[in-house]
């Protein structure tokens, strides 16, 4: 071998060998040599890959909404601001109790109890760093965020060898110890699987400052994701993983089976910053929260969903896809029987659409237009009507708005041609009054036609909206901020 590969060699094989394994004693102390107690016994444990994605997500969900305030965790988060420095064994425990501390009522215990962890590959190791031994790491936490529970989770939940990239830190010679300021989730994750030796590369310059420095560089002077670019990255990792023989990862199945439901109806995601064409669109995050809400993130319940990004597509085949009618047709969909939502159904409720609206980004503006007109929430002078805070009036319930418009124009042109000499039936569409939580939602879109004389007329049958239940509901999210 040639002298610099030697060295290399040399250099990987020692580094392997710098890494130890184990807990701290603490650890050890509280939750057994291999922590049995917050694991469980080894007889009793799931590996990851086995973990159902209903039960991530439910755990991940637990983990998120936790508050305990005697161990100073909120909404999933551990804040040790107060304590200034931190050394990393104490950080790692306090991080545990508080894990330990969530009960998971699915099963009664703790919510890594019965979970079997990978194991850290040193051949699939990243050598990114040194190994320091964890009783010499400590961290500012005044230069520092939150503890992130659920992201310690997530990363064990989807761990990976090859991903582990190792700390960055300063070295402090007259404390000797160094100071973690980026990756500290990463490498509380790492000493969850029983790694003894964190990997950090540090730099020598011993000013506290330089703490503060690390963390905006890696953290906050950094051009953000897009949702987009997570999506297209995930579904890629997943197809690439697939063709390697290899199981997709938890994390990447909803964008994998999003983009899935999106081949199958020809619909391509495009960045936020780009000009959408035809079957294009640029709602990558709008079309992943109703995957999420109507099918979660799964899919075998794709079915309404998919039916509504179709009948989107038919409607408007030369214009990009907007998510608003996709949204309200889904909940159009979801109550209906599969064996009424036909191709036929699709084409033609496409039709009507699109002869009301030239595009899929009409559709919002109108409806939107439509409620604002028909269910005013404050009078002229400026009082507040019934519809304040009322079902009708929610930013939640835009998409059932959005389906109650569909309903009504369909409506409304049925009643119009069944209106006129000859007995004619139009489409015949029956369409189910679209409801939510045993209340109804409506509102009035106006049929447009052309007049005998060659004028632009509506046609409304004017529907009774003192029919309904109109008591007023209260909703987290009731301002109608526009949100195309």
């Amino acid at each position: 071998m040639k002298e610099p590969y030697v060295s290399l060699f040399n250099y990987v094989d020692n580094w392997k060998q710098s890494i130890n394994f184990g807990y701290a004693d603490s650890i050890k102390s509280a939750y057994g040599e291999d922590l049995s107690i917050f694991f469980g016994p080894e007889e009793e444990r799931t590996p990851i890959k086995f973990l159902e994605p209903e039960d991530y997500q439910r755990k991940l969900s637990l983990i998120k909404r936790a508050t305990l305030p005697n161990l100073n965790v909120s909404k999933g988060a551990l804040n040790l601001e107060s304590m200034g420095t931190v050394d990393f064994i104490t950080a790692f425990k306090m991080a545990l109790d508080a894990m330990h501390s969530i009960i998971d009522p699915e099963t009664g215990k703790p919510v890594l109890y019965g979970v079997q962890l990978q194991s850290y590959n040193l051949d699939e190791a990243v050598m990114n760093g040194l190994a320091v031994d964890q009783s010499l790491v400590a961290m500012n936490m005044k230069a520092q965020r939150v503890i992130y529970l659920w992201r310690m989770f997530e990363i064990a939940m989807n761990f990976d060898s090859s991903l582990v990239f190792g700390a960055k830190g300063r070295y402090a010679a007259d404390e000797e110890r160094v100071f973690l300021n980026d990756g500290m989730q990463g490498s509380m994750a790492l000493a969850l699987h029983g790694v003894k030796t964190l990997i950090v590369g540090f730099s020598m310059k011993d000013m506290p400052y330089i703490d503060f420095n690390q963390f905006l560089a890696c953290n906050a002077d950094v051009v953000p994701i897009t949702d987009y670019d997570f999506v297209k990255v995930r579904n890629n990792r997943a197809r690439a993983m697939l063709q390697a023989g290899l199981d997709v990862k938890l994390e990447d199945q909803p964008a994998y089976n999003l983009m899935r439901v999106f081949d199958n109806v020809s619909i391509t995601p495009v960045p936020e910053s780009a000009t959408p064409g035809a079957g294009e669109t640029k709602h990558t995050a709008h079309m992943q929260k109703h995957f999420k809400e109507f099918c979660k993130d799964n899919y075998s319940n794709r079915f309404a969903f998919e039916m509504a990004l179709k009948c989107v597509r038919n409607a408007w085949h030369f214009s990009a896809i907007d998510h608003a009618p996709v949204w309200g047709l889904t909940e159009l969909f979801a109550q209906m029987p599969k064996k009424a939502v036909t191709d036929d159904l699709l084409i033609k409720i496409g039709q009507v659409m699109s002869e009301r609206w030239s595009s899929s980004s009409k559709v919002w503006t109108d409806v939107l237009k439509g409620i604002r007109l028909q269910y005013p929430e404050k009078t002229k002078s400026g009082k507040y009507t019934q519809w304040k805070d009322h079902r009708f009036t929610s930013g939640s319930n835009r998409g059932l708005m959005i389906a109650a418009a569909i309903k009504s124009l369909i409506d409304n042109r049925e009643a119009h041609i069944q209106s006129q000499p000859g007995k004619q039936k139009g489409y015949d569409l029956k369409l189910p009054v679209i409801a939510k939580g045993g209340v109804d939602f409506a509102m009035d879109v106006p049929y447009v036609y052309t007049d005998t004389n060659g004028k632009v007329a509506e046609y409304t049958s004017i529907i009774d909206v003192d029919a309904f239940n109109n008591k007023s509901q209260k909703h987290e999210d009731d301002k109608f901020a526009e949100f195309m």
